[in-house]
């Protein structure tokens, strides 16, 4: 990666010196994103009403990888009456990389709540994967183009160029669920389509967000 890049998206925090190197310490800007805890959300959003008091059970964030801690997440099903909820979503953005794995193989293991009970919903811009995805029961492909490298950087997130409001789609797919997991990477859109769900306040009709960093 050239120096010249680095300069442009990002701060110099540290300079020093290693022998007869110089050392330079870049923090990386993100553009676009925006920052969460400016986004008010209303009074009565479900999310906080509902799981505030099992906050502080649940643990902090962690860098440690899917799998060497997996058996010691306290998820929060663990805290609330699952079966009193009717209606439970699970919507995965990116989920075409589970293209060529098996149904058990996506779904977080050690998770209290039965896969099979939940509406699934996989989004992706790999329209390959909706000939494997829809045969499967309870599951459901949503092609998204907008999830392309290629795309990324010009793409509206909110609305697709063929007049698919993805956003706008989201909300009412989850409005009337009783229970919503939503699950996706920290990239560059999934973070500009997150800020999008704070700043139209749909981020309150999700109980739990699994945010995975990007390797």
């Amino acid at each position: 990666m050239p120096v010249s890049s680095l300069l442009k998206d990002s701060n110099i925090v540290h300079v020093g010196y290693v022998n007869q190197y110089t050392l330079v310490v870049f923090k990386k800007r993100i553009y676009g994103v925006g920052y969460f805890q400016q986004h008010q959300l209303p009074a009565d959003c479900p999310s906080i009403m509902n799981n505030r008091p099992h906050m502080e059970k649940l643990e902090p964030l962690t860098e440690i990888k899917q799998g060497e801690h997996e058996k010691s997440i306290a998820y929060l099903p663990k805290f609330v009456d699952i079966p009193s909820r009717k209606r439970l979503v699970y919507v995965e953005i990116g989920g075409g990389e589970h293209l060529n794995s098996s149904v058990s193989s996506w779904f977080l293991p050690s998770y209290p709540v039965d896969r099979n009970t939940f509406n699934v919903y996989f989004v992706d811009h790999n329209s390959s994967a909706l000939l494997s995805r829809v045969k499967k029961p309870g599951v459901t492909f949503i092609y998204y183009p907008g999830l392309t490298g290629v795309e990324a950087t010009t793409l509206n997130p909110d609305v697709e160029d063929e007049g698919f409001d993805f956003l706008d789609w989201f909300k009412h797919t989850v409005q009337y669920a009783d229970f919503v997991v939503l699950k996706m990477k920290a990239g560059k859109v999934e973070l500009k389509f997150l800020s999008g769900l704070f700043r139209s306040g749909a981020i309150c009709f999700v109980d739990e967000l699994l945010l995975g960093l990007l390797r």
